[in-house]
């Protein structure tokens, strides 16, 4: 059981780490967003695409 738990707190560890690598990125992204919205630039019917991530 001791392994187990170990191990979850590493993937948890791992996770946490990832995420605030991220966060800088997330913000920028938001940021943009904040200012379309604000000046009225967003698209109003977006034109659905695939998603190749």
């Amino acid at each position: 059981m001791g392994a187990k738990k170990d191990k979850l707190t590493a993937q948890i560890e791992d996770l946490t780490h990832k995420m605030k690598s991220q966060m800088p990125r997330i913000k920028k992204e938001i940021w943009i967003y904040e200012q379309k919205v604000a000046m009225g630039t967003l698209t109003k019917k977006p034109k659905v695409s695939p998603q190749f991530n």
